[in-house]
């Protein structure tokens, strides 16, 4: 079983539009011919990646979601989680304090946040994506959070018949395997609530 959500952000800052200037020929020519007007345009957000960082993490501890699994930043990886650890949101984030450039900070092109979390009987991977340059009209703030179900998962000391019962219950008629998702969706949709 799995769930699946996206979650699209506009922060409520300043962005400026700015014309970006075409790399290709005939993009080059086009622009000449039409002044600037055939221009692509592109949303150039005011944030700074701590700035964002620091609410982002204001907005997890709120969730009590915790365990970083990747923090980058334009394919740099401030922090990896390469041996597992639980609950290492404040390492991640002194890492990246220690790490980041004040100039970079202000110049990145894309913030990249991987986390997990176990909450009742699913386990949750939530992907934030944070652009600073975007076309206009998309968000630069993207949020994925997919979940599996922990329930079908082998408990200690449980034998695989006492699973394969567990797992026959939901499914003895479509009435108790409809209830069974309704209330696995609903837990998802109310993650930490």
């Amino acid at each position: 079983m799995y769930f699946s959500s996206k979650i699209e952000i506009d922060p409520s800052q300043i962005t400026l539009i700015k014309k970006v200037k075409p790399s290709k020929l005939f993009g080059k020519l086009l622009d000449v011919l039409t002044f600037g007007a055939a221009t692509e345009k592109q949303e150039h957000e005011t944030f700074t990646a701590v700035s964002i960082i620091q609410q982002i993490n204001m907005a997890l501890r709120s969730l009590d979601v915790k365990n970083v699994i990747r923090l980058a930043i334009d394919e740099y990886d401030f922090y990896l989680d390469e041996q597992g650890i639980d609950d290492d949101l404040d390492h991640a984030m002194l890492e990246f304090k220690a790490k980041a450039d004040p100039i970079e900070s202000e110049l990145f092109n894309i913030l990249f946040l991987v986390l997990e979390h176990l909450e009742n009987s699913l386990k949750y991977l939530i992907e934030i994506g944070v652009s600073r340059k975007h076309k206009v009209g998309e968000y630069p703030i993207i949020i994925n959070i997919n979940s599996v179900l922990a329930d079908f998962k082998l408990k200690k000391g449980e034998s695989t018949e006492d699973l394969q019962k567990r797992i026959d219950k939901i499914f003895t008629s479509q009435q108790n395997y409809d209830s069974f998702i309704q209330s696995k969706w609903f837990e998802f949709n109310n993650l930490s609530k």
